[in-house]
C-alpha cells in the first residue's frame, strides 16, 4: 500500500513494515513490571524515565498522562475521552530510538532531506488494543538555530512506527502539516494506535 496518510488521520498512513519492533530506549518489559501495584489515576515514573497509568475503559470522565518535567520528553502528553479506551490496560509514554531517518523516508518515497527532529516518544499500552477513536497526543517540537524563524511551523510532519491491533499489523506513516495543531511548545495530532511518534523538520514542505 503506497498511501502515505489518510484524512482525518486516525492512521496517517497505510505503508505495512515487514516486522515491527518498537524502538524503546530501555527496557520495555520493565516498563510494566510494577503493573499490579499501580492505581487507577495515580502516574508512576517508569524506569525508561517516562510514565505509566493505569486507565479504565469506562471511565466517564477525560483521563491523561503527562511526561515528567524534568524528562527528555517534557512536553508529551495523551489525553483519552470517556469510551475511546476499548479495555481495561496500563499506558506508558517513554522516549523512543529515532525513528526520523533516510531509511523510513524512503520507505514512504519522501524525496526532500531531513533537517532537524524532535524527542522521539513512544507511547505503549500494556494489552494489544487500539482506541475506539482517536485520542490527542502531544509531541515535542524540534528545537535548534533558525526555527523561531518559521512562525507556521511549514515544514514541520510526524514520522510514526505503530501497531494496528485490529488488524494485527504494523505500519509506518507521516502526518503533513496540515493535520498538526501547535501549541505552545508541542505538536499535537490523532491517532487511534500505539508505537512511536517523532516531530521532524523537511527542506520542502510534505503535503
Amino acid at each position: 500500500m503506497k498511501s502515505r496518510f489518510i484524512l482525518p488521520v486516525i492512521i496517517a498512513g497505510t505503508l505495512q513494515t515487514a516486522c515491527f519492533r518498537l524502538p524503546v530506549v530501555g527496557s520495555t518489559s520493565a516498563t510494566h513490571t510494577k503493573v499490579s501495584s499501580l492505581k487507577e489515576g495515580i502516574q508512576a515514573v517508569t524506569e525508561g524515565g517516562g510514565v505509566q497509568s493505569v486507565f479504565s475503559a469506562a471511565s466517564n470522565v477525560e483521563q491523561a498522562l503527562t511526561a515528567p518535567e524534568d524528562s527528555a520528553i517534557k512536553g508529551a502528553a495523551a489525553v483519552f475521552s470517556p469510551g475511546i479506551l476499548q479495555i481495561d490496560t496500563t499506558i506508558s509514554i517513554e522516549e523512543s530510538a529515532s525513528i526520523a531517518t533516510d531509511e523510513l523516508a524512503a520507505e514512504l518515497g519522501i524525496e526532500t532531506t531531513l533537517t532537524q527532529s524532535g524527542t522521539p516518544v513512544a507511547i505503549l499500552s500494556s494489552t494489544s488494543t487500539d482506541t475506539s477513536r482517536p485520542f490527542e497526543l502531544a509531541l515535542p517540537l524540534p528545537v535548534g538555530l533558525g526555527l523561531k524563524a518559521d512562525a507556521n511551523w511549514a515544514n514541520l510532519a510526524v514520522f510514526y512506527r505503530v501497531i494496528n491491533a485490529a488488524e494485527n499489523k504494523n505500519y509506518i506513516g507521516v502526518i503533513p502539516r496540515s493535520e498538526i495543531l501547535i501549541e505552545g511548545n508541542v505538536a499535537k495530532i490523532a491517532t487511534s494506535h500505539f508505537g512511536a511518534f517523532q516531530t521532524i523538520i523537511t527542506e520542502v514542505p510534505i503535503k
